[in-house]
């Protein structure tokens, strides 16, 4: 029987106006700076979607490691800059996240 994980969406702002191939490369550079190749390979995470109007990533993530993206979005830095960010909310189902954050799904750069 095929295992089915557990995920968690995580709604993330960052106050910087930055696009979203910069935005990949600075969390996937933070995520593997504290945690390694390999403990990148188990966060299991990938970033959904990335409003550069609003400046809002969507990033789906195992539900076991929560805490350990929001820490990185809390360490988040770009050539030695500190780049302010934080997590907006953290929901279940994609659905119920751009409902509370009254996203339209056709505004989204994917």
């Amino acid at each position: 029987m095929k295992r089915r994980f557990r995920v968690r969406y995580i709604a993330i702002h960052v106050h910087e106006s930055i696009n979203r191939n910069m935005f990949e490369t600075i969390f996937m550079d933070t995520l593997k700076h504290l945690y390694g190749e390999i403990g990148l390979g188990t966060i299991w995470l990938k970033i959904i979607e990335y409003h550069e109007k609003l400046n809002i990533a969507i990033i789906r993530v195992d539900h076991k490691h929560v805490d350990h993206v929001r820490l990185a979005i809390s360490l988040f830095s770009y050539s030695g800059d500190k780049i302010q960010a934080h997590v907006i909310k953290v929901s279940g189902t994609i659905r119920a996240l751009h409902k509370s954050l009254k996203i339209k799904q056709e505004n989204s750069v994917s």
